[in-house]
């Protein structure tokens, strides 16, 4: 059957009229059901930082996530009554009233891990100062020390490069973002090596406590000098054996035992203070709860 090719037309244009108005229904429903998330790149600055507060979500009680890569400490500035900027890779920063100390404290709590066991390991690698938190594939480093006073915290994990800067040290961040430091690109980097030496360093005890299971499982036999190697401390680095954090487990777990043992105020606790402080953390390590 022929048709005019007014009658073409007029049907074509209703075909091409109903498909755009699908498409276009289709998108608002898209948009509806998936909100685009809201994200920007954040070139961070220590002169620029304070320009951040006002963008920035309060929350009063900060709880770190996987996508957290920078905590800062506002404690000194005394323009804000905001104690810290927590800095996302999506989405705005948040502030809080609390210190960077409660906010890195309550993370450590909800991961169930304490860290003056993680410092107590970090001691026997010989890190003295700003010991990194690790756990897995996090890694939450101190600029400097934060035993006794606040301070910034750097998520390794989510730092790709770092670069030399005239006022300081440039960082580079997954989804783009940048951040200046004050700290020279010597210091960082030798935070960056000690976390670093605590990641493998838990990996490679991991390791030996799997293979010490796994030969476990298997029939009974005798070890020869291959399959003892094997088990043991092989690595180059300088890191302790599993024997020797076992040993750091009793010796933590002893000043503990000595502790409810003595009373206050004991002389011989005193006594042990003296003769094993390098082997402790701090002078309050004998007051646990």
């Amino acid at each position: 059957m022929d048709y005019d090719e007014s009658y073409k037309r007029d049907v074509f244009d209703r075909f091409n009229l109903y498909v755009n108005d699908s498409q276009k229904e289709d998108a608002t429903l898209f948009l509806k059901s998936h909100p685009p998330a809201y994200t920007y790149v954040l070139n961070l600055a220590p002169d620029t930082m304070l320009d951040h507060i006002d963008l920035a979500i309060e929350q009063k009680y900060l709880l770190l996530d996987h996508e957290t890569f920078y905590i800062y400490d506002l404690s000194k500035e005394k323009s804000t009554p905001y104690n810290s900027l927590v800095f996302q890779l999506t989405g705005a920063p948040l502030k809080s009233l609390e210190t960077t100390t409660k906010i890195m404290t309550r993370y450590f709590k909800y991961v169930n891990v304490d860290y003056r066991w993680v410092r107590q390991f970090g001691l026997a690698l010989k890190i003295k100062s700003c010991c990194p938190f690790v756990l897995g594939s996090y890694y939450f480093t101190p600029d400097r020390g934060v035993v006794k006073r606040s301070g910034n915290w750097i998520a390794f994990h989510h730092v790709l490069d770092m670069h030399p800067h005239p006022e300081g040290t440039l960082f580079n961040f997954s989804n783009r973002h940048q951040l200046i430091t004050k700290q020279s690109l010597k210091h960082m980097t030798h935070l960056a090596h000690q976390t670093r030496l605590m990641a493998e360093s838990q990996n490679k005890i991991a390791r030996e406590w799997l293979n010490l299971q796994e030969k476990q499982k298997g029939t009974y036999s005798t070890d020869n000098i291959i399959d003892r190697l094997s088990t043991s401390s092989v690595f180059t680095m300088e890191t302790p054996p599993l024997s020797s954090w076992m040993m750091t487990i009793i010796y933590y777990q002893s000043i503990g035992l000595i502790r409810q043992t003595l009373d206050e105020g004991d002389p011989l606790i005193d006594d042990i203070k003296r003769r094993h402080k390098k082997y402790l953390l701090d002078d309050d390590l004998l007051d646990i709860d």
